[in-house]
């Protein structure tokens, strides 16, 4: 596999819909991007499903990441309506 560099762009499937995409590699200087080493990031953006996600090069950590429909919220962190809340701890 070929070494890729910074200011390098790919055309990619989209994760979230299957339409094309563009993955981008660059350095970053924006605060946000400075949690990866050298501001190293790779974000991959689709126009069809207004996906984006923007992840560290060296690690693959997300740094920030959206796509319309998928909420942010995490289900296993608060309880359902339907169920009661765990009992507090003595």
């Amino acid at each position: 596999m070929s070494q890729i560099g910074t200011n390098t762009t790919q055309t990619i499937c989209c994760p979230h819909c299957g339409s094309p995409a563009r993955r981008l590699y660059f350095t970053s200087s924006y605060p946000t991007h400075l949690k990866c080493p050298g501001g190293l990031v790779n974000q991959v953006e689709c126009p069809s499903c207004d996906y984006l996600m923007v992840s560290c090069a060296v690690d693959g950590q997300v740094v920030e990441a959206y796509a319309e429909g998928i909420s942010t919220y995490h289900h296993s962190t608060q309880p359902r309506s339907s169920e009661k809340p765990p009992l507090p701890m003595a």
